[in-house]
């Protein structure tokens, strides 16, 4: 099955990288620079998991994170030291990130998904 996943930065070259090392993952990715665009993309297609930057251009990973439906896993992708307290996220990844903790990420989600069908 495959898992259909958001990721959402503003460094454009950080999506490219992560779109590169899932080409060859059972992964249907979508990378967004843009917030507006991708909780309006999470919004019509419900992604299985989003990971979200903490610092964008117009708002934070938090203030995205609340605008998108609330039964979507989200994880905080971040390079700050200091985080406000927030539940909207299921993990906290700091940059720079390894992406084999993704992949474990994604099995996990996987796997969770397919005991709750």
């Amino acid at each position: 099955m495959t898992l259909r996943l958001v990721y959402i930065d503003d460094e454009v070259e950080l999506g490219e990288l992560m779109q590169e090392f899932m080409h060859d993952q059972d992964v249907a990715l979508h990378c967004f620079d843009k917030e507006q665009d991708a909780i309006e993309f999470c919004r019509g297609n419900t992604p299985d998991l989003v990971l979200i930057d903490y610092r964008l251009r117009h708002m934070t990973g938090v203030d995205v994170a609340r605008q998108l439906p609330p039964n979507i896993p989200k994880i905080l992708v971040t390079g700050e030291l200091e985080l406000p307290k927030c539940d909207e996220f299921q993990q906290v990844i700091s940059k720079p990130f390894d992406f084999k903790v993704i992949i474990k990420l994604i099995t996990e989600a996987v796997s969770a998904q397919q005991l709750a069908e």
